[in-house]
């Protein structure tokens, strides 16, 4: 499926056009919630099995309710807190089975926390605080508590929030909101050296004239972040801060800008904008150490590597080598380097999962590199390097 294909595909089945609070999640490694999820890890993965354990000791509730049923009857023995505990036991324990079947109804329950919280946490524990009551023979407490925690199991499922949005989707609107917030920067920064408006596509890397390369962020354009990294379905990583360099070909000169954007504020972390005669670009440049990039076969679906969903659990492992560079040399020994594949950056990245370095793929495909480079060498030998 190509690119374009596939966005338009998942475009059509989106539920809802992710958002900047989506990326931050999506790169966290956790999904969007509300209330408690704005703890730390520990603490929601105590608060998820506090969940699981009190929905556990329900059980010897309903046996015991169960035995009263057949050795007195159904009428004397219904009370308020049997209908409630296996409710809660029924609804409870499908969340729970569900969960453990894999990453995509974890991710449901973290996102839809305040349904499940009541569901599985405040309900069974005031089933247990009636019960209490019940053997205290305190019965007017009793049935008020096994009333509210019915009150509680039913209200849960009219909490209304809209489902996670796939990891595919996330990292599409991704590429739309980094191409997005480029254009917007670089049109500010072009009017403000210009003195006025300046125009920029609204795509601006399908213009020949304003070639965008995505690339690693430099160490000095982070602005005291950590970089932040997720494998993706295509191979090509998402990253934030997201390194950029926008190429703009004039009548006599090349204008390039060079920065880092971080996707989950939209905010530009650091830029470089110059203005280089074509007449003084350098020797131009492809440098790879390493494992190489091997593309999948034609029509071959990758699922991609499952990801660690709490980051702390990630497990330490040697940094990797391979390393892309295109490289534009300018007049001295500056340059103008734009790194495809860094699987250094990867490997100290916070949430990257280990996957093959060979299925890695560039930030920037190597057929627009390769277009760019065409570009540049003819502007070199350009009508316009002669005047």
């Amino acid at each position: 499926m190509s690119v374009d294909g596939g966005r338009a595909a998942s475009e059509g089945r989106q539920s809802y056009q992710p958002q900047r609070a989506d990326f931050r999640h999506y790169f966290v490694g956790d999904t969007q919630g509300q209330g408690l999820l704005r703890f730390k890890t520990h603490c929601k993965r105590a608060t998820l099995w506090l969940g699981a354990i009190l929905w556990f000791l329900t059980i010897p509730i309903s046996f015991y309710e169960g035995y009263k049923i057949l050795r007195v009857g159904l009428a004397e023995a219904a009370t308020i807190e049997i209908i409630a505990v296996m409710a809660g036991i029924i609804v409870a324990g499908a969340v729970l089975i569900a969960m453990g079947s894999g990453e995509g109804l974890w991710k449901e329950v973290l996102h839809n926390f305040w349904r499940y919280f009541l569901l599985l946490i405040a309900g069974p524990a005031l089933l247990l605080v009636a019960w209490f009551l019940h053997a205290q023979d305190m019965e007017l407490w009793r049935n008020a508590t096994g009333a509210v925690a019915a009150f509680l199991i039913f209200s849960s499922f009219f909490i209304g929030s809209k489902p996670p949005p796939d990891d595919e989707d996330i990292e599409l609107a991704l590429d739309h909101a980094f191409e997005a917030d480029v254009g917007r920067n670089v049109a500010r920064l072009l009017a403000d050296l210009r003195g006025g408006d300046a125009r920029v596509p609204e795509k601006i890397g399908t213009d020949e004239a304003f070639r965008l390369l995505r690339r690693f962020p430099q160490e000095g354009e982070l602005g005291g972040r950590t970089i932040m990294a997720q494998p993706a379905r295509d191979d090509r990583p998402r990253i934030t801060p997201q390194g950029f360099v926008v190429l703009m070909f004039g009548a006599k000169s090349l204008v390039s800008c060079e920065g880092a954007i971080d996707l989950m504020t939209g905010a530009l972390t650091a830029h470089c904008l110059r203005e280089i005669d074509y007449r003084d670009i350098g020797l131009l440049s492809l440098d790879a150490t390493g494992a190489a990039y091997v593309p999948p076969p034609v029509k071959a679906v990758r699922v991609r590597q499952g990801r660690l969903q709490m980051p702390a659990m990630a497990v330490a492992r040697p940094l990797p080598s391979y390393k892309t560079t295109f490289s534009i040399g300018l007049p001295g020994t500056a340059r103008i380097e734009v790194v495809l594949r860094d699987g250094a950056a990867l490997g100290r990245a916070r949430t990257f999962a280990a996957i093959a370095d060979s299925e890695v793929a560039p930030l920037t495909d190597f057929a627009y590199v390769r277009r760019t480079w065409d570009i540049l060498a003819a502007a070199k030998r350009g009508p316009a390097a002669q005047d």
